[in-house]
């Protein structure tokens, strides 16, 4: 089993075709059943804004935008909580001149277990 720790970045790249897709679908197709795919828990809100902003901005249809949503929703994707990282989060933001809301998936990849795998930002 390998853990894999991504962000909205790679889960929207596999379900909207863009730049980067065929990376993104690469790593899905992968990764197998016994492995663990983390998400922050705030992902799929992040990728549900992101559909909005198809149909809002770029003519997505309604109908499309819901299959997505289902799509989203069937990945095997399993939230980490972000409350017991806060702390933590505020001092790699002070310290390194990030935004508090990009800090959560540093945290996450500096605790992660040395047998994980992880996936950055932008595949």
């Amino acid at each position: 089993m390998v853990r894999y720790i991504v962000d909205a970045s790679v889960v929207i790249e596999y379900l909207i075709t863009s730049t980067h897709t065929p990376e993104a679908t690469s790593f899905f197709d992968q990764v197998t059943s016994s492995d663990q795919l983390m998400v922050p828990e705030f992902c799929l809100l992040e990728c549900t804004n992101v559909i909005w902003k198809q149909v809002r901005f770029f003519g997505m249809t309604r109908n499309k935008a819901d299959e997505l949503l289902i799509d989203l929703k069937d990945l095997k994707l399993r939230r980490r909580p972000m409350k017991n990282l806060l702390d933590r989060a505020l001092d790699i933001a002070l310290a390194h001149k990030l935004a508090v809301y990009d800090t959560p998936n540093v945290k996450s990849k500096r605790i992660g277990h040395q047998s994980q795998s992880h996936v950055q930002r932008g595949v």
